[in-house]
């Protein structure tokens, strides 16, 4: 039961941060990461720790998660569930960027989108990797995010379509 449990409270962070509660998904996110360090629940920290990183970026801090970028790319590289790997990839990607390391920062966008499963197909993530491409300097990247990739739900094609032409 447990599992299901630090899922869902996972899961309850991700939602506080998409409706703009940042305040309450990190203070969430970090009173859940101590019992999955405890519980060795990797994939859920890996998930929250990226989520953490990617929101303290958004608010202009991304140097509190510095300390834990190393961590969330190498376990994002071994994770064999490709939409983790991808979104925990751009996430640090984005972290990069708001510390100034624009090159690290499109090298992580490009190990995260490039390959040919690449799963970021969410409408956050696919206009945050055409930002953080935008905003690391490679406009070509961008276009190839942009052309490659599609949201999964029909409903979504053209409002994503736009969004991230605008973007």
């Amino acid at each position: 039961l447990e599992p299901y449990v630090f899922a869902f409270r996972s899961m309850l962070v991700h939602c506080l941060w998409i409706l703009g509660a940042w305040d309450h998904a990190l203070t969430e996110a970090r009173a859940i990461m101590p019992e999955l360090e405890e519980a060795e629940d990797a994939w859920d920290l890996l998930l929250l720790r990226a989520m953490e990183a990617r929101l303290l970026a958004a608010r202009g801090e991304a140097r509190m998660a510095e300390p834990h970028l190393d961590w969330i790319v190498n376990k994002a590289r071994e994770s064999e569930v490709l939409w983790t790997r991808t979104a925990a990839l751009l996430d640090a990607s984005i972290a990069r960027l708001d510390l100034g390391d624009a090159n690290a920062a499109v090298a992580l966008l490009i190990e995260a989108i490039d390959p040919p499963k690449a799963a970021a197909s969410q409408y956050d993530q696919m206009t945050a990797a055409v930002r953080a491409a935008i905003g690391g300097g490679d406009v070509a990247l961008a276009d190839r995010i942009r052309d490659k990739l599609d949201a999964r739900l029909p409903e979504q094609r053209l409002p994503l379509l736009h969004h991230v032409l605008t973007t």
